[in-house]
């Protein structure tokens, strides 16, 4: 918190933390203790009131509330503007209700004088003639009726009056033709009659047509009526619901607007009180930066006590070897019950006594025995160095031979390793290894040793030529792939061995050097079928030729 200072919960923490190896930092803790990495402890009783960091905690927890009240109250702005937005559209459409309200009645006064209305009008009218049509019909059927008993009559007349049929003929006929051509007349009058009622039959389709998308769209408009007042209903319980939250909105925003006041009250005093607090650290700091400077002053002092004590020491040989009585009781270099005035007293008594001295002693033998003392001195440092580069000379050596001992212990355990796996691999069935002579160091020697299941041999003189071969052909690849280089050149190293330990030789390095390359010189089929590329030399008409050739694989 203070830079370097771990603030700890108590002083059982703050002692693990201080003193602990890893951590070696100044802690404080809640009630004040100081710990100090060098040993020093600070600290007193818990003060009664509230200290800094609890205050400042209460400060930081009512910030903390204060910036949720905030976001709070930003959220109920955000909810208040949102239902004046709900309030804006739901006004938006109840002007929209009134204009539509306004334009369906302004649709009716226009139908009320439009071509339909005045269609509606003649197909009424028409409707009436037909009517009064369908009255003369009616009654041109009766007269017809009539005029079919009179012809009845006439021919009853005529059946009984023959006799007077000379007499009357003339007569009769020429009513008979009259009453024909009133026949014929009533009846072309009844069939534009009937026409009439055919056109006006078509016509009042046509116009119960007309009438029928008229009363079609009416009631298109009248749903669309009953849709703009049930969403004008709609609309008004929104706005009141949207009245209702906004006016709940207001309730809250008053509240909050109160409780921010106390809080702005509160941060104010916590405001106070962290000035207050501010300035009182300003003053412990300002303390503290005091007891730093006296604190440094204190190790300056000290330090030039410590570099006066060895140049003393320098000056001084007896010191080192008399060091180790200082301070001790019974001694002459008891310093606690030593008198400093008493010591003052005795130095002058022995100065004045070296001077009396001075007088009656050789200056040349003198300066022979501080010359003497001298070389003394010198050669003593010398014989410090001397000793001290033998002691470095003597580590390094000792290091020198424990990393040469692990070096060789960690190469001798790799190229065991894969001495054991090539030859295994060469040979199947067959183990070695590369056996210490001396169990406790490699460096007195290696002993190779060979095993044919699990069975091992004591010498290596049982082995055969071939098994002789592979095993240095093994211990030498081994070694070479400690650290493998990029290209090997090797000639003929199978001419002692049959097609099979060929053929194993082969799959070895296929397996054991897969990044390196290998250039060998081989005159047997077992070592051409792992080849990635056979070149081969031959002579053709007494000139030798090189081909290149890929296998197939």
């Amino acid at each position: 918190v203070f830079g370097s200072t771990l603030v700890c919960r108590n002083m059982d923490v703050a002692k693990n933390v201080t003193f602990n190896k890893n951590v070696r930092a100044r802690s404080v803790t809640l009630d004040g203790d100081s710990f100090d990495p060098s040993g020093t402890l600070t600290g007193g009783s818990k003060r009664a009131g509230a200290s800094v960091l609890t205050r400042l905690g209460q400060l930081n927890e009512a910030e903390h509330r204060w910036k949720s009240e905030a976001q709070s109250l930003e959220k109920f702005k955000s909810q208040l503007n949102v239902v004046a937005r709900r309030v804006a559209e739901s006004e938006a459409l109840v002007s929209k209700i009134e204009l539509a309200r306004h334009e369906i009645s302004v649709l009716e006064e226009r139908l009320g004088d439009s071509k339909f209305a005045h269609l509606e009008k003649q197909i009424e009218k028409q409707l009436d003639e037909a009517k009064e049509i369908d009255g003369e019909v009616s009654e041109l059927g009766s007269e017809l009726e009539k005029s079919k008993e009179t012809v009845e009559e006439l021919n009853r007349s005529l059946k009984d009056f023959e006799k007077e049929k000379k007499r009357k003929g003339k007569q009769i006929d020429e009513d008979i033709k009259k009453m024909k051509k009133s026949i014929t007349k009533i009846e072309k009058d009844l069939k534009d009659v009937q026409r009439k009622a055919e056109m006006s039959e078509i016509e009042i389709k046509k116009m119960q047509d007309e009438l029928a998308n008229i009363i079609e769209q009416r009631d298109v408009s009248e749903k669309s009526l009953k849709t703009l007042e049930r969403e004008e209903k709609e609309a008004k319980s929104a706005v009141s619901d949207a009245k209702k939250t906004s006016v709940d909105a207001k309730h809250k925003l008053d509240e909050f607007r109160k409780l921010m006041i106390e809080r702005d009250l509160q941060i104010a005093s916590r405001v106070k009180e962290h000035k207050a607090v501010s300035k009182r650290l300003e003053k412990r700091n300002h303390d503290m930066t005091n007891l730093q400077h006296e604190l440094s002053r204190f190790d300056k002092s000290q330090l030039d006590a410590q570099t006066r004590v060895a140049h003393l020491e320098q000056e001084n040989d007896w010191i080192e070897s008399e060091k180790h009585l200082f301070g001790k009781p019974n001694t002459d270099y008891d310093f606690e019950t030593m008198k400093q005035s008493q010591i003052a007293q005795r130095l002058e008594m022995l100065e004045q006594r070296q001077q009396e001295l001075s007088s009656r002693i050789n200056k040349k033998v003198m300066a022979m025995f501080e010359k003497a003392e001298q070389e003394y001195v010198s050669l003593t440092k010398k014989r410090k160095i001397v000793l001290k580069d033998k002691s470095k000379i003597q580590r390094v050596i000792e290091e020198l031979d424990r990393k040469k001992n692990e070096t060789l212990e960690a190469t001798w355990k790799k190229v065991n390793k894969n001495f054991g796996s090539i030859f295994s691999t060469l040979l199947p069935g067959a183990q070695s290894q590369l056996q210490l002579v001396d169990p406790t160091s490699v460096l007195k020697g290696l002993e190779v040793r060979v095993g044919f299941a699990n069975v091992w041999k004591e010498s290596l003189t049982e082995l055969s030529g071939g098994q002789r071969s592979l095993l240095a052909l093994s211990l030498i690849l081994s070694l070479l792939l400690f650290k493998p280089a990029p290209m090997y050149i090797l000639d003929e190293i199978d001419a002692a061995l049959d097609l099979s330990h060929t053929q194993n030789i082969g799959r070895m390095l296929k397996s054991h050097f897969a990044r390196s390359q290998f250039i060998i010189v081989s005159l047997k089929e077992g070592m051409f079928n792992n080849a990635n590329v056979i070149f081969r030399t031959r002579f053709v008409d007494g000139v030798s030729t090189v081909t290149r050739t890929i296998p197939n694989r």
